[in-house]
């Protein structure tokens, strides 16, 4: 039991994201991707932030991390105020740094690849509901819930702050110039989008194939490293990707999790703090809401949203599982229980890649909180609308 979470298919696919990672750092592909994106969308102030969030939302599909996408977009995004000549503490710089650091997380939901938690969630869900989603599932499950909730952050970023300038002056000419400094695409480039592409491939047809996500990602590696097709070496590659701390974090949870589940505790510390609400005998959408909102509150109480997936959705699992009502959408509800999980906007202790952008020292704490809470609200709301609707429909719930 102690060592189980070393061997899911979660940690399996989290290890080589993290060296798919390093591989697309190493090339630089993520910067000619970014300022591509932003010379389509121009300098003016609003679409600087459109495009922003198109970045965060390409990177999904390519850097499986939510900590890397947010580190590699910062250092764009201060190059972007640096040359612009604005202000590290103007509102248009402290609310773009907001941006970065909330679409980093927002854009985690809608790819199973794109966030370590989901993958935790998917197999969790898998090994205890006895449910496989595939990439493709929870790219059509959850991708429209997190370009909706990108664009509520669009609207508050823009319509909540009043912007020194319409459009930054010789902003086109400044985002021009660092999409030409790039030069022509390199061969590693080309090869590893290629591999990246085939791997995108794999994901979204594995109905077809029946190969997981995990075996898919351990072949994405493999040709990153093989010979004449690959772009890196394994001596490089592995003192690039930080991979020891995070899996062994990621794995050790897990193993706790699954412990939660096989004891019975799970179900014995969920049903302590709700049980007495008698939530057995509510509309599954009413026990919804109410664990939402718990898992919302003891969010707080975690610095990571990997220790929080890995804590909290087996105990989710086990209270549901306890509470003996086959009627209620098990799986479906862990999965959106996985999706609140995500909604930790409102301080920038509740995860690493708040962190790195408040650590800027371009925005304050109340910068993040008038967006963040407001935002939070929403996403509150979608969740709502998503369950009787979208969700509904595809019978999720």
């Amino acid at each position: 039991m102690a060592v189980a979470g070393f061997v899911t298919n979660g940690t399996i696919l989290v290890t080589a994201a993290l060296f798919m990672t390093a591989a697309i750092g190493i090339t630089g592909l993520e910067k000619r991707i970014a300022f591509r994106i932003l010379k389509i969308f121009g300098a003016k102030t609003h679409r600087v932030f459109i495009g922003i969030i198109a970045v965060m939302l390409a990177l999904s599909f390519l850097i499986p991390s939510i900590v890397a996408r947010s580190a590699v977009v910062i250092p764009l995004a201060l190059s972007l105020i640096g040359a612009f000549g604005v202000d590290r503490k103007s509102v248009f710089a402290r609310n773009l740094l907001v941006c970065v650091g909330i679409s980093a997380c927002v854009s985690g939901i809608g790819v199973m690849s794109a966030g370590i938690p989901n993958a935790i969630a998917a197999s969790a869900i898998e090994q205890n509901l006895h449910r496989s989603i595939s990439w493709m599932d929870w790219l059509r499950y959850c991708m429209p819930f997190c370009v909706t909730l990108m664009a509520a952050l669009y609207f508050l970023t823009t319509r909540l702050n009043r912007f020194e300038f319409d459009e930054i002056p010789g902003g086109r000419d400044v985002i021009d110039e660092a999409h030409a400094r790039l030069g022509p695409m390199s061969s590693a480039e080309k090869r590893v989008s290629l591999i990246f592409l085939f791997t995108i491939l794999l994901w979204a047809t594995e109905k077809y194939h029946t190969i997981d996500v995990s075996t898919v990602a351990i072949l994405a590696v493999m040709l990153i490293l093989s010979p004449f097709i690959g772009v890196i070496s394994w001596k490089e590659l592995s003192s690039r990707a930080s991979v020891g701390n995070v899996v062994i974090v990621a794995s050790s949870a897990v193993s706790v999790g699954q412990a939660l589940v096989d004891t019975g505790a799970a179900s014995w510390l969920t049903k302590s703090m709700i049980g007495g609400l008698g939530v057995e005998h509510l509309a599954p959408s009413v026990t919804m809401a109410i664990l939402v909102a718990a898992l919302i509150i003891m969010r707080f109480a975690f610095a990571s949203i990997t220790a929080a997936t890995a804590t909290l959705i087996p105990t989710v699992i086990g209270f549901l599982l306890g509470l003996g009502n086959q009627s209620l959408p098990l799986w479906g509800m862990s999965m959106i229980a996985t999706i609140s999980l995500y909604f930790s906007f409102i301080l920038p202790v509740s995860d690493p890649h708040l962190m790195i952008a408040y650590g800027t020292d371009t925005f304050e704490v109340k910068d993040l909180m008038k967006i963040g809470i407001p935002l939070t609200a929403i996403a509150l709301l979608l969740l709502v609308v998503f369950w009787f609707t979208y969700w509904r429909w595809l019978g999720i719930v």
